[in-house]
């Protein structure tokens, strides 16, 4: 008995090879396609977030040619040692967590940067800090095990973390103190270079350019591939993918807030553990007013995003940590966080610390200039301009 209509088989077939033909760009969901299709995710990772010009030089190649050459001169490499990946390489975010988001004005850049030295001196580095923080992240002295401790729970993400990356062979910089002179160094290095997109046409809006030092180009590989191997469990409904320190703001710290003890170091490259129940301690009192907001004007947004507003929009003055939760709160901010007050700390200590949208002082908390424009730059974006709720000014 002949099969039945075999042509729209083979014209599968066909589309996908032609896609990976790498010609060009596919959409989210031809990609997606490809994902869940192919068992080697290996050749996806090379052909389409590591090879190739990023979509945001897609009008000036050249350009992308300068700023490779740009970093690869502030970190002693060669350009081919450089490249763009993620959402700011396909125009969209191949993450498992935020697969399909678009690149907009507020997007971060991820660079990729090959470098055994500053690998090697990275991950020894990283790891003498993270040896302050809990006795079993030493190597054994003895045969007998570590006392048990408490982790705080973002201190145990930037463990789980590093552990994890030095097995795929990378460094992330974002993961040491916010003082530590190497973290300075390649942050410093980075953001020099980033006139080069105001100058594309049309202007490209960099948030933040952050970077990943691997070890080799193999290493990279490794490490790309197997995130596509997580979006593709994530996608059939088989697995939950392992969340980053730079995917927790995001996250609005759902999955971690909770008490970790550092003999579970053990099971830091392997696939997350069940949430540990907690007591949610009740926020303290707090005597500062806080100001009379209309109906839900946070709702529908990250923690992020309404913080920004408030500061930006909504008060003109410092407001301390406790009082900005309760506002947000009130306002109809929510989060799937079993600890609001907590994830809104951690996402303000971020905001100050990393993205420098927001200044601490004795009175409180204060929108910063740059904060001001990544607010205004928001609100131009598609993601609120597509909101059901947002108001179209």
């Amino acid at each position: 008995m002949r099969a039945k209509n075999p042509k729209p088989i083979q014209s599968v077939h066909e589309r996908l090879l032609g896609l990976l033909a790498g010609r060009k760009t596919p959409t989210p969901e031809q990609f997606r396609e490809l994902v869940l299709a192919l068992d080697n995710h290996r050749v996806l990772a090379k052909v389409f977030l590591l090879e190739g010009t990023p979509a945001v030089f897609k009008e000036s190649p050249m350009k992308y040619v300068i700023f490779r050459e740009q970093v690869a001169d502030r970190f002693n490499i060669g350009s081919q040692d450089v490249c763009i990946v993620g959402s700011a390489k396909l125009g969209y975010s191949p993450s498992p967590h935020k697969f399909g988001t678009p690149f907009a004005e507020t997007s971060d850049v991820d660079v990729v940067i090959i470098s055994e030295p500053l690998f090697y001196r990275g991950s020894r580095e990283l790891f003498d800090t993270l040896n302050d923080l809990v006795y079993s992240v030493r190597p054994a002295q003895t045969g007998r095990m570590p006392r048990t401790q408490e982790v705080a729970p973002w201190d145990w993400l930037k463990i789980k973390d590093s552990i994890r990356n030095f097995v795929y062979q990378n460094f992330n910089p974002g993961l040491l103190p916010q003082d530590h002179p190497l973290r300075r160094e390649v942050f410093e290095n980075m953001a020099s270079t980033s006139g080069l997109f105001l100058a594309l046409e049309p202007q490209v809006f960099v948030s933040k350019i952050r970077c990943r030092v691997f070890r080799t180009w193999k290493g990279a590989e490794d490490y790309y591939s197997n995130s596509l191997r997580e979006a593709r469990f994530s996608f059939i409904g088989e697995g939950h993918p392992e969340i980053e320190v730079e995917d927790a703001e995001d996250l609005e710290m759902s999955t971690i807030d909770l008490p970790i003890r550092t003999t579970d170091v053990a099971d830091a490259t392997r696939s997350q553990a069940e949430p540990i129940p907690v007591t949610v301690q009740p926020s303290p009192e707090i005597d500062q007013a806080v100001p009379a907001q209309p109906a839900c004007p946070y709702g529908g947004m990250s923690v992020r995003w309404a913080i920004l507003r408030l500061l930006a929009e909504d008060l003109k003055e410092a407001i301390v940590g406790p009082a900005i939760t309760s506002a947000l709160q009130t306002g109809g901010s929510e989060s799937s966080s079993p600890n609001f007050a907590r994830n809104v700390s951690a996402v303000l200590r971020t905001m100050a610390n990393e993205r420098q949208e927001v200044e601490q002082s004795e009175a409180g908390y204060l929108i910063t200039p740059h904060g001001q424009d990544v607010w205004a730059a928001i609100k131009r974006s598609p993601q609120w301009l597509s909101r059901s709720n947002a108001p179209h000014q």
